[in-house]
């Protein structure tokens, strides 16, 4: 009896999994996006030193290690681009939350421009999730195309504070429109994230 209360338990368990998350439509994707997050992953940059960094006195090593990653980059939008003209956008119904977040890193990364916009009108279209890599890839091809920002993702730093590089497209209900998104208030962290120029064309990260 108490095997078979067990056994109970546990497809109960099994069927509340896949009404939760039902099963991938396409695995293959699926697979084929999440390897292409690895391998971002596999050559990702991380400065922890609170000091100054001065990109001339990077290794040898470090220096591949960022060549390395600009053509992992170019690889993986090549192959995006061609998975978006045949498939449209991969959607999380379709491939999963991992693999509907790795393609959307492969946009944000690429030096694409047309890459961008296709996707940004690709996901509108599929009506994706709206998520804060969605918004800034929102406000990364408004900018492109010099239009006014939705979300206020993408800013400059000048003379130590955080400037704008198109206008807010609705200023008024900006704080609203980040939090629909999961954004948090910009102006509780903009100037933490500037940097100052120091001495020999170092940069300093300022942080309060």
């Amino acid at each position: 009896m108490r095997w078979a209360t067990v056994a109970v338990v546990v497809v109960v368990a099994a069927t509340m999994a896949l009404l939760i998350r039902p099963p991938i439509k396409d695995p293959a994707l699926a697979h084929e996006l999440i390897s292409m997050q690895r391998d971002i992953d596999q050559f990702s940059l991380r400065f922890n030193s609170a000091g100054p960094v001065n990109i001339g006195d990077l290794s040898e090593a470090l220096k591949k290690k960022i060549r390395n990653a600009d053509e992992v980059d170019k690889a993986n939008a090549d192959r995006l681009a061609e998975i978006l003209a045949t498939h449209g956008w991969p959607t999380e119904r379709e491939v999963g939350k991992e693999a509907a977040f790795a393609a959307m890193n492969v946009v944000g990364r690429a030096q694409d421009v047309n890459l961008k916009v296709k996707a940004v009108a690709l996901m509108d279209k599929a009506d994706v999730e709206r998520n804060p890599q969605y918004a800034r890839l929102v406000d990364m091809v408004a900018v492109i195309k010099g239009q006014p920002q939705t979300y206020g993702t993408q800013w400059n730093c000048e003379n130590g504070t955080y400037k704008y590089m198109t206008p807010l497209k609705d200023p008024a209900h900006i704080r609203r429109l980040r939090q629909d998104v999961g954004l948090p208030p910009s102006d509780a962290f903009r100037n933490d994230f500037c940097a100052e120029p120091g001495a020999n064309g170092t940069v300093q990260i300022r942080r309060r």
